[in-house]
């Protein structure tokens, strides 16, 4: 326990140190301006079978609609802590199986995979690293404390389901070693008992989702409805692997884009080389085919229902299986120095390209939260000017231009203005606004009218001859 609390620090410095540019200030991004107990709120939490999204709501009353920005930046940086445990969690469930003091850096893939940015910064997905630090907390304590752990699971399924199989994936890990090293009755006893009680808390975890969310009215549901074609959904695995593999945007860094996608072929070469020399066992073979399992747990939640958007978030567990290749050719070759010094180096090459990646776009979502507070000041100027009463800003179902402000987000992925989307636009006004927000229904509606004619491809402002209106016009 006493190693344990020196990587938890080590891994929250490092991830410190990599979204740094993303931590000295506070900021907001999207649903962050509409997480609240409102009938839409609760519906919406309840209707998707996630209760415990209440608890990352209830942080947001410490920010008080972003009049105190300290509580900002002390919960994101509460947020990346749960992530660094949940990494050193995974660590020490494979040091307990190799023993070897090396294994405890195979976290640092899952730390700092620039995929990770959304669901570690993002004050609204505060609920997927609190989801895998509870499940690994459950699966550390299931042998001892059956229904201690089974709790913890129940309640990860019951915050965010895909971060829940954090379990699952660490349970996989573990697996993968005790099949690979010589036999051993009681690791494999366990192993067989961990399995049944992962799957009874799971079930029991999917079972109260769906009771939860048939609580509440068709709409609010449908996104856990059943896809009716399965062979789609293999389809839907397919491409999800392949977007994270070889298709997200680490694509715009070739070069660790490239070690990216091939780095997992790192598991299968210490099996290879054994093979060429006549001495790979079945139990080297059976162990390595195992890690495959990793290609299909992180996305187990979304494969039965029909809305799966591939979005950062969806591969918050998908670099466990980089966790796994590298802990598992620095085992095998852990006899052959050339061979381990080569592993390490590529093992580094990775960890180094993620951290530098995730500095470079870190800043990203404070850039733009900054754009949106320029161009509302601009908006309330222009109001006053003009003798308005009250503001408004018509976003519309989709936009034409996803960034109005042409930041240049370095080659990640561009991040939304609150402006654009129909949910935020409102939050924002109300939180960083110094005029009414328009809400007679007769004046929004003339407002989008005028903001559709316009059809323009930027952000722009207008008055509204007839009403007391200033309008603002989302892309």
């Amino acid at each position: 326990m006493g190693r344990l609390r020196f990587v938890i620090l080590g891994y929250f410095l490092l991830w410190c140190a990599s979204d740094a540019p993303a931590l000295r200030r506070a900021w907001w991004h999207l649903d962050d301006f509409c997480q609240d107990f409102s009938a839409t709120g609760v519906a919406h939490n309840l209707g998707l079978g996630r209760p415990g999204q209440f608890l990352v709501v209830a942080t947001f009353a410490l920010e008080d609609k972003g009049r105190h920005p300290a509580a900002n930046i002390a919960l994101r940086l509460a947020q990346g802590g749960l992530h660094a445990w949940a990494a050193a969690l995974l660590a020490a469930v494979l040091y307990e199986k190799t023993r070897r003091r090396a294994t405890l850096l195979a976290g640092l893939p899952f730390l700092l995979c620039p995929l990770a940015t959304e669901a570690t910064l993002w004050r609204s997905a505060l609920s997927y690293p609190m989801s895998a630090t509870l499940s690994l907390l459950g699966l550390r304590v299931l042998a001892r404390r059956r229904v201690l752990g089974t709790g913890a699971i129940v309640a990860a399924m019951l915050t965010q389901p895909l971060a829940a199989f954090a379990a699952a994936g660490a349970w996989c890990l573990s697996a993968v070693f005790v099949s690979r090293d010589p036999p051993d009755p009681a690791a494999a006893s366990r192993l067989r008992k961990e399995a049944v009680a992962l799957a009874m808390a799971y079930g029991a975890g999917a079972a109260a989702a769906l009771a939860v969310a048939a609580t509440q009215d068709a709409p609010w549901r449908s996104r856990l409805d059943l896809s009716p074609d399965p062979v789609e959904r293999l389809r839907v695995l397919a491409q999800a692997n392949a977007t994270f593999l070889g298709g997200s945007f680490l694509e715009s860094w070739p070069a660790l884009g490239r070690l990216h996608e091939l780095f997992p072929l790192l598991a299968l070469a210490p099996v290879t080389l054994a093979s060429l020399r006549g001495r790979a066992s079945a139990r080297a073979w059976r162990a390595t085919a195992m890690l495959g399992a990793l290609l299909v747990i992180p996305y187990v939640p979304v494969l039965p229902v029909g809305e799966t958007p591939l979005s950062d978030r969806l591969f918050y567990l998908a670099p466990l299986l980089h966790c796994g290749a590298w802990a598992l050719a620095d085992h095998a070759w852990r006899d052959t120095r050339v061979l381990r010094r080569l592993a390490a180096a590529v093992f580094a090459t990775l960890v180094v390209g993620y951290g530098a990646i995730t500095w470079t776009i870190a800043p990203g979502f404070d850039e733009v939260y900054r754009a949106d507070l320029r161009r509302l000041r601009e908006w309330e100027a222009g109001a006053r000017a003009s003798g308005a009463d009250s503001l408004f800003v018509c976003a519309r179902g989709s936009t034409l231009n996803p960034n109005p402000y042409g930041i240049d987000f370095r080659g990640g992925p561009p991040r939304l203005s609150a402006f654009l989307t129909r949910w935020s636009s409102e939050g924002v006004l109300e939180w960083q606004g110094t005029l009414p927000v328009t809400k007679d229904h007769d004046l929004r509606g003339e407002c989008c009218d005028r903001c559709v004619q316009a059809d323009s491809r930027s952000l722009h402002a207008l008055r509204l001859a007839d009403g007391p209106a200033y309008c603002g016009c989302a892309p």
